[in-house]
């Protein structure tokens, strides 16, 4: 335990002098602000996996479901049901790029709440064809920095979990992806599981409404 705690200080300090650094943005340039940014982020993740595990070599017998009670208290990853047939996963925060870290705390996260989900509601796996759908939504009071390409965001192990806990299975022919991306109130992420013989009703309900806000901003 006592490895833990030195790499979790050492992560802290870390993490602290890199937010020093970035007092005075004019300073240190828009590049530089940026990459210490992501070492922020980077070290944020790592030490949060690291006093996440903590608990658990306590001894206490129930630190396990404590975890996770925190997990989902704290992530604030909500996961309800529409129209009585459709699933959607709100996830308080942007999915991060393809190899820079971090997909392993929010999997970890919406795994334990999607657990406690399906605990408190009757559900059989979605047997009929289906597509997952992920929408990427940016906060509109940073309306100057660049989108995502869609195809360099970490969606497959979020929705490995995803399926695990609503599909039969993920094969193409069963499972098809669908992404797009607007502006809101705060950075978040919304995934839709819509049966396909129900998708141009939820383009109508939802998508095409999303589009009309986006000319908006």
């Amino acid at each position: 335990m006592r490895t833990d705690l030195i790499f979790i200080k050492n992560k802290a300090a870390e993490i602290i002098d890199d937010i020093n650094s970035l007092d005075n943005i004019k300073k240190i340039g828009i590049s530089q602000f940026i990459e210490t940014s992501y070492n922020i982020q980077k070290n944020a993740e790592k030490l949060c996996l690291s006093a996440r595990l903590l608990p658990l070599k306590s001894g206490f017998s129930k630190a396990k479901q404590e975890i996770g009670k925190t997990m989902i208290k704290e992530t604030g990853i909500c996961v309800g049901m529409l129209n009585q047939k459709w699933i959607k996963i709100t996830l308080p925060a942007l999915l991060p790029k393809k190899e820079t870290g971090g997909v392993e705390y929010i999997r970890d996260s919406l795994n334990v709440a999607l657990n406690e989900y399906m605990k408190k509601h009757e559900r059989e796996l979605m047997k009929e064809p289906v597509i997952m759908i992920f929408h990427h939504i940016y906060s509109s009071v940073h309306k100057g920095r660049r989108y995502r390409d869609h195809d360099n965001i970490e969606i497959n192990a979020v929705a490995d979990v995803v399926t695990l806990n609503f599909l039969t299975d993920d094969n193409p022919n069963y499972c098809q992806h669908f992404q797009y991306t607007t502006l809101g109130e705060t950075d978040h992420t919304e995934i839709y599981l819509i049966p396909t013989t129900d998708f141009s009703e939820w383009v109508s309900e939802f998508y095409e409404y999303d589009m009309e806000k986006q000319e908006g901003k």
